[in-house]
């Protein structure tokens, strides 16, 4: 079963969120996700996966989500605030914008 989803980098877009979410929600093995460097992520694919985290079926332990936005970062903060709350299981999380 698949444990670790590496997506660094791809110019992931809004519309690539929603197969992500699906796994996400439906493998509980599934406990490392990084999104790292993907500054394409908007608003709407940044809540789709702050909704996956928050939901029951999501085991992550690590999440890692970088190179969004500023503005797609702060409008999605706080949904991925009380995602992490509701996540026991994540033990390892980073939000972080781009750095221009």
């Amino acid at each position: 079963a698949v444990e670790s989803l590496r997506l660094r980098g791809i110019n992931m877009a809004a519309e690539d969120a929603t197969p992500i979410v699906a796994i996400m929600t439906r493998v509980p093995s599934l406990t490392v996700l990084d999104l790292s460097d993907n500054p394409m992520l908007t608003v709407a694919g940044l809540r789709q996966i702050a909704d996956a985290l928050a939901h029951r079926g999501c085991r992550l332990r690590t999440l890692r989500v970088s190179g969004a936005g500023r503005k797609a970062i702060n409008a999605a903060a706080d949904r991925f605030s009380a995602a992490v709350m509701r996540n026991g299981a994540l033990l390892d999380f980073t939000l972080e914008t781009t750095r221009r």
